[in-house]
């Protein structure tokens, strides 16, 4: 076939997959599955808290939103739009949360009212109460009927845990989660904060172990040096190391960085550490964990909150970064980083040379004529992308216009500094 009969068929294949992503796109009308979720905003607070249970065993937090969010689409429950906050026993990778549904009813009367598949209900872990990876692990801070409306004037009363109510909680390190409740899409937004829960006063040895890596960048450049704060109590004598994963694969391997192994910890501490990405890393999403060891005592791991995409050198040749399948990009191996043998950024084969289908540059793209331009698919594909971030947009305008927080009107009698609050959330959003 010839190069323009190429660059043609892959106009049609192009304009084809348009269609199909504008006739497939799911009404506004016709249900709320396009309408974005509002989450729980954290705060700035102590990156480390501590609750003494012999003396309160009561945990007081607050939480922002970023707009009021409770106007219901017809086929919404009655009870959706709903903050809850969730207590789990440890972090979660990046990425990696637990499952969108608390319970198995929450679950069934999903799938009863079609927002759901049948088939979730055959699997574990589509709900923490069923959940064997979360098993003894997490616990309500707010009950289930007990869901916040997601409104200023709720989020501004702080959520009070008790932490021997009903059963009390086991001693350690504890998370708390905002948990978004409108299915089908539900949506976790851990806090950035772990809370130590003792029940007796700290004794100097060993210390219960916590962990806290704060916000860390979207995306880095393969020589660039960040700085990542990271809050640690443990014990005087205790290691902290930074690990990253490659975030495609479903079982994470984390892998030790040498020249952040073993930083020696001296007690409670907020240590400002030097990061820059392996080269291993270059062109893959990655993950990062910091692991604290104690010489008496448990451990423990604090995650990252969001992954990193690490991008190259500009001189890194054509290959795509992602070719030992542990990205966020197609690779080759199912995803097991063994199919490459952790070559880093060049792929199964990095000399030029043709693999086994003969074609240069499988797996790859390519403006060789050979396989067509991919300028053809680019140019289609962009006009979808473009139509479908103007409707989210109008969405996004349609649903603020219709709520009309209180900040976009006169203020209301009261103190001024809430209205200003109330401005600054909004403006954080629409940023």
């Amino acid at each position: 076939m010839s190069y323009p009969n190429l660059i043609g068929a892959g106009t049609v294949v192009g304009l084809v997959a348009l269609g199909t992503c504008v006739s497939v796109a799911p009404s506004a009308h016709a249900s709320n599955n396009v309408h974005p979720r509002t989450p729980v905003l954290w705060p700035d607070a102590p990156c480390i808290q501590t609750v003494d249970r012999s003396a309160d065993p009561s945990f007081a937090f607050s939480y922002e939103i970023p707009s009021e969010d409770t106007q219901l689409s017809g086929d919404e429950f009655a009870d959706s739009r709903r903050h809850q906050f969730i207590g789990f026993c440890r972090q979660w990778p990046a990425g990696r949360p637990p499952p969108r549904y608390i319970s198995l009813y929450d679950l069934e009367r999903s799938v009863a009212a079609d927002l759901e598949l049948p088939e979730l209900l055959d699997d574990p872990e589509s709900t923490l109460e069923t959940s064997e990876v979360w098993s003894g692990c997490w616990t309500r801070i707010t009950a289930d009927d007990d869901r916040r409306p997601i409104t200023f004037e709720v989020a501004a009363l702080p959520v009070i845990w008790d932490t021997l109510d009903p059963a009390g909680v086991e001693p350690g390190t504890w998370l708390v989660a905002g948990y978004t409740w409108e299915p089908p899409y539900n949506l976790w937004r851990r806090a950035p904060w772990v809370l130590r829960v003792l029940d007796e006063p700290a004794p100097a040895e060993p210390a219960q172990a916590a962990v806290s890596i704060a916000d860390t960048a979207d995306y880095l450049y393969g020589d660039e040096v960040v700085e990542l704060p990271i809050c640690v109590h443990a014990t005087a004598g205790s290691a902290l190391s930074i690990e990253w994963a490659p975030s495609k694969p479903e079982l994470l391997e984390w892998k030790a960085i040498e020249q952040l192994a073993q930083i020696a910890v001296e007690g409670p501490d907020q240590l400002v550490v030097p990061f820059t990405p392996p080269e291993a890393s270059l062109g893959l999403t990655i993950v990062l964990r910091a692991v604290l060891e104690q010489p008496l005592g448990d451990g423990y791991v604090g995650h990252g909150l969001d992954p990193v995409i690490v991008f190259g050198p500009s001189d890194t040749g054509d290959g795509d970064g992602d070719g030992d399948g542990d990205g966020d990009g197609d690779g080759d191996g199912d995803g097991d980083p063994r199919a490459t043998g952790d070559t880093g950024t060049g792929g199964t084969s990095t000399d030029g040379s043709a693999n086994e289908d003969g074609a240069h540059g499988a797996g790859h793209c390519s403006v060789h004529p050979a396989r067509g331009s991919i300028y053809a698919y680019l140019a289609t594909f962009g006009v979808c992308a473009s139509i479908a971030m103007r409707r989210r947009r109008r969405q996004v305008r349609t649903h603020e216009r219709q709520h009309a927080p209180p900040c976009s009107r006169p203020p209301v009698p009261g103190p001024a500094r809430h209205h200003a609050r109330c401005v600054r959330l909004q403006e954080r959003r629409r940023r």
